[in-house]
């Protein structure tokens, strides 16, 4: 079969004239790239076989894709493997699932005097092996090998036979153990061919993903990252093998990088995460509107104009922007956007409709409350925003009432007005955002009592595909200060508010510490994880389980108000915050109550 196939077959599927069958041609060529990936992942992450942690595994993908996905049969499919990754890793194993008796395992014990495996807390940076100084910028993700006595228990990592062994697509199955047996001069066997092992000559090679090889590498990749390191399979209900097969489709038929970015990112939004990100690296500066827009009843909402635009106003509605319209555009994001609820990716979308990757004029058609326009404006400089108005910090909204806004407001703020606010009969906190410092440093002043925070679950992944998974739980500890604020507290949120910003305010949700009020929040929280794909891509996602105070489910979920309430069109237009009215209303009747 010729090198290609999966592009000949997908162009058979769209009805080019050829005598072979389409649809045993495509699914031949996507099992085997399938089993591939599959493998490819459990040995580059928990193989520590010297060739294998050497391995310049771009190069290796790159080459080898064409033989795997031309392997015409199973027995060719599992003789093609095992060609491939024996000369790196000489204990792997792969044979065809029916009618082959396993192959022997390889003696390897011979003048050994340790066993290695690899240890992941998260996903590092890179596998830090034995005597290797660690990368200088750690964070709470590492991997690195680990070395005990050759026959020796040891909970860090698997017994001395542990295995991962499974059937892969195409008819074939694996035996890949987790463990190697290693002497002073390395890993046991010896790896025979070092055809591929990486080289220093050429840091930051640049995949290219112009080749449809390029492009499966870092599809590939993708795969693997999130089906050994992504901790909420468990909570997100998508077939991941499925979406990845169908990504192999999208990738095979994308004609150039932004074709291939929008295959990338529909494929990531499939985990259902709110921290879920994927750009290039050089990816362009991002130029704003200058405006603050919500979707509000699915219509695209002004919030507020920057000073000097007089031809936009407050609740005037979007319609299109350089001729396409509003919803078509929404739509796209939507279909590329990384999300656990429907509140994220509402602010989401309005994030994207209002950033552009090209500076300078824009032209949009605003329908006001009497006449439908074509205005021109002109795009801020990259890193600029305009946020909606909200009260001055500590003022009084209502009769005995202050307000404080958490979004990105440092504790130092909030330290100059606790008197202030102590003195008041109830207090609104507004985490409609991302709060600073004052956020973690404010729940010390509502409670008499120590407090903590949500479960952090760090995974310890010892064994491929979240087989066994161990968790290091950790939490905030928040002990009691003076002075003590108010009983009446309400706190306004919805949909922005992600991570940090639920952390505080699944506090509140747990302990009852004031009203909740607005919409749901963005249910994504814990420590994110970046990496980085070929092709010159970063990839973010949750790499830290987090629950709630009594382990249940957060992610998905998100801290729900006790009092719901959202913006309308008209009151937009007539200058009210409608949330925090909402507030006002709810403190009053608990003061007076």
């Amino acid at each position: 079969m010729a090198t290609g196939v999966l592009e000949l077959s997908l162009g058979m599927v769209l009805g080019c004239a050829t005598g072979l069958s389409p649809a045993d041609d495509s699914v031949r060529a996507q099992d085997n790239l399938i089993a591939f990936a599959r493998l490819t992942g459990v040995v580059q992450y928990f193989h520590p076989a010297d060739g294998a942690l050497d391995l310049d595994w771009e190069r290796f993908m790159m080459e080898s894709i064409p033989k795997v996905e031309g392997a015409s049969s199973a027995p060719e499919l599992a003789q093609v493997l095992e060609g491939l990754f024996r000369p790196f890793a000489p204990t792997v194993r792969v044979w065809v699932s029916e009618g082959d008796a396993a192959p022997p395992a390889v003696d390897r014990s011979e003048g050994a005097t340790r066993r290695l495996a690899i240890h992941h807390i998260g996903l590092g940076p890179k596998i830090v092996r034995l005597g290797e100084t660690p990368p200088e910028r750690q964070n709470i993700y590492q991997s690195q090998v680990v070395a005990v006595a050759p026959d020796a228990e040891d909970p860090r990592i698997p017994g001395p036979d542990s295995a991962w062994v499974a059937d892969l697509e195409g008819g074939v199955r694996a035996h890949v153990p987790l463990s190697v047996l290693a002497d002073d001069a390395g890993t046991l066997p010896r790896s025979s061919d070092t055809t591929f092992a990486r080289s220093t000559a050429r840091p930051g090679w640049k995949l290219p993903v112009a080749r449809r090889e390029g492009r499966f590498v870092t599809v590939i990749t993708l795969f693997n990252l999130m089906v050994h390191f992504y901790p909420y399979w468990d909570v997100v209900d998508t077939d991941w093998t499925a979406a990845f097969r169908r990504a192999l489709v999208k990738t095979a038929l994308d004609e150039d990088a932004p074709s291939f970015l929008r295959t990338l990112r529909s494929y990531l939004s499939e985990i259902r995460d709110g921290h879920g990100n994927l750009y290039p690296l050089e990816s362009a500066y991002r130029y704003p509107l200058p405006l603050a827009v919500q979707l509000v009843e699915d219509e695209l909402i002004v919030m507020h104009v920057q000073e000097g635009i007089e031809d936009i106003q407050r609740g005037d509605r979007i319609l299109a922007i350089d001729g396409e319209p509003v919803e078509e555009l929404l739509e796209q994001y939507r279909e590329q956007i990384c999300t656990a609820t429907e509140g994220w990716v509402r602010h989401k979308v309005t994030w994207d409709f209002l950033h552009s990757e090209v500076e300078g004029e824009a032209i949009l058609q605003i329908e006001s409350a009497d006449e439908t326009r074509a205005v021109r404006v002109e795009r801020l400089g990259s890193g600029a925003r305009v946020d909606e108005p909200r009260p001055e910090m500590a003022s009084e909204v209502a009769a005995g009432i202050r307000y404080f806004n958490l979004d990105r407001t440092p504790a130092e703020d909030l330290d100059a007005q606790l008197e202030t606010l102590a003195s008041a009969q109830g207090v609104i906190f507004d985490l409609r955002g991302y709060p600073g410092t004052a956020g973690y440093q404010l729940f010390s002043y509502l409670s008499d009592e120590t407090l903590h925070s949500a479960w952090w679950n760090t995974p310890h992944y010892r064994y491929p595909e979240q087989k066994d998974v161990e968790f290091q739980r950790s939490h905030w500890t928040l002990v009691p200060k003076k002075p003590r604020l108010p009983k009446a507290i309400a706190f306004l949120t919805d949909g922005r508010a992600i991570s940090y910003a639920e952390s505080c305010m699944a506090i509140v949700e747990h302990y009852q510490l004031g009203e909740i009020v607005g919409a749901t929040t963005a249910g994504t929280n814990g420590n994110i994880n970046r990496q980085y794909l070929p092709g010159f891509y970063t990839v973010i996602w949750t790499g830290m389980k987090v629950t709630k105070h009594d382990d249940t489910q957060h992610h998905g979920v998100g801290v729900q108000p006790t009092v719901p309430v959202a913006p309308t069109r008209a009151g937009i237009a007539a200058g009210r915050d409608e949330v925090l009215e909402r507030a006002n209303e709810v403190l009053r009747e608990k003061i007076k109550g």
